[in-house]
Formats: structure tokens, C-alpha cells, sequence
């Protein structure tokens, strides 16, 4: 998807295009609303290969650029090997925390990720009766919504630090500023015109685009399995011009 996104400071015109998916098979530990992937290696490669999760002691995990070991008389082998001797002595806590739809996607959407909740090995149906008991409709719409955009190839994180649902990235945030920023929209919010406004006028001030969305969930739908997922519907309603 060809979008104008803004590059971070010291990231190349021409950088190497990251993975954007995981292709290993790990496990975590269900633990309140996250999972938590506690081997090292496993924990590296979810972030690198799609930016899943977060270190919480740090406050984000820096994607090495090779451009950073390169001279002219190394091989492409070596620079690979000094980028991942850089990243172990970077990571000083192993835990990555995946949110509830990060750990929905890897588990039902990819089958990748093995969940454990007191000692027992759950499977991704159970894994989403657990948060549907949390959250009901409101953790539903949230998957459906971080499922279609990670679908697309958008990388999409917590929109917390903009008052929004989630804000999403192309290539990720070590190389790109986030470009817009999600909002669900109730429909029993009568503020939500008004809130739209607000949100657009400060969101071009930072050059993000604001998409606000809603979720048509049908009145008779069984919502106790994900098989649920086929027949929800979203409606975009965005600030300025971005085919997604």
C-alpha cells in the first residue's frame, strides 16, 4: 500500500523492508489482559518480525539498521552478525507484554502463538470466551477493527498517548511516524460529532490522519466463538485522502 508516511530522523530513503510477520511457533502466559512471551529469542522476533508487543521497562525497542555496521570491506554476514550481538546487549528485560488483540491475531489469526493460563495450555476459542467475558462487544469491535488493518499490512499499536483506539504505522515505528489514528465510535455517544472535530483539528497539527470507524455487529449474531468475525462489518470515515 503506497501511503506518504514521514520517516524518522536517521532512517535511510531506501531502507531494507522489515517482516512484517512472524513465521516461528512461541508461547506465553496468560496473565489479566495480556500474555506474556518470556523467552528471549521468542520475544525479540515478535517485535522485529511485525512490532508485537512491548518491553515495559524500556520505552521502545530500537530496530538496528544495518547502514549502522557497514563498512566496505564487510560482508552482508558479518553486518548480520554484529546487529544481533548489538540487540542482546540492548535488551535488558526479555518480557514482551502482547495486548489482548496482539495475542488474539498471533493465536486464532496466524496459529503461531501457544498460550498457557495456570499451567494449562488454552486454545484461541478460549483465549477469546476469556476476553469476551472481560470486555464483551467493546474487546470484540477492538479485534475486528486491529485485525482488518494488520490484514492490509499497517502495523498498529495503542493509540493511548492520542486519546484514540489505535494509532498505526507503515513498516513500523523504527522506521516510520505513525500516520493516523483509529477511533471506534459508540453509537450511544451523542458527543461523538463533536469529538470528531476535536480530534481532526489536533491530529493534522501533528500530521496524522484521523479515521474514525464503526462497527456494525448484527443483533442476532452468536458472539461466543470468532467464527463471528465473517459476518461484522466496518464503516470508515476518514479525515483526508489514504486507500486502506
Amino acid at each position: 500500500m503506497q501511503v506518504c508516511s514521514e520517516r524518522r530522523t536517521g532512517v535511510s530513503k531506501n531502507y531494507r523492508k522489515p517482516i512484517l510477520l512472524p513465521n516461528g511457533e512461541y508461547s506465553g502466559i496468560l496473565v489479566g489482559d495480556y500474555v506474556i512471551i518470556r523467552e528471549g529469542r521468542q520475544s525479540a522476533e515478535l517485535y522485529e518480525h511485525g512490532f508485537f508487543g512491548n518491553f515495559l521497562e524500556e520505552r521502545h525497542y530500537d530496530v538496528v539498521q544495518p547502514a549502522c555496521f557497514t563498512s566496505a570491506d564487510q560482508e552482508e554476514d558479518d553486518i548480520q552478525q554484529k546487529m544481533k550481538l548489538w540487540r542482546s546487549i540492548q535488551l535488558r528485560n526479555n518480557n514482551l507484554h502482547l495486548s489482548m488483540e496482539e495475542s488474539m491475531y498471533l493465536s486464532h489469526e496466524l496459529s503461531i502463538l501457544k498460550i498457557f493460563l495456570k499451567s494449562r495450555s488454552i486454545s484461541s476459542h478460549e483465549l477469546w470466551n476469556y476476553y469476551f467475558s472481560r470486555y464483551g462487544t467493546r474487546f470484540i469491535k477492538r479485534y475486528v477493527v486491529y485485525r482488518y488493518y494488520r490484514n492490509k499490512d499497517w502495523i498498529v499499536h495503542s493509540g493511548l498517548l492520542y486519546a484514540c483506539d489505535f494509532i498505526i504505522y507503515h513498516d513500523g515505528p523504527g522506521y516510520n511516524h505513525s500516520t493516523a489514528a483509529l477511533y471506534i465510535a459508540n453509537p450511544t455517544n451523542c458527543h461523538d460529532i463533536k469529538l470528531f472535530s476535536n480530534f481532526n483539528r489536533f491530529l493534522s497539527n501533528v500530521k496524522k490522519i484521523f479515521i474514525k470507524i464503526d462497527v456494525d455487529i448484527p443483533s442476532d449474531l452468536i458472539l461466543n466463538t470468532p467464527d463471528c468475525l465473517k459476518k461484522i462489518c466496518i464503516k470508515q470515515v476518514i479525515s483526508s485522502s489514504l486507500d486502506v
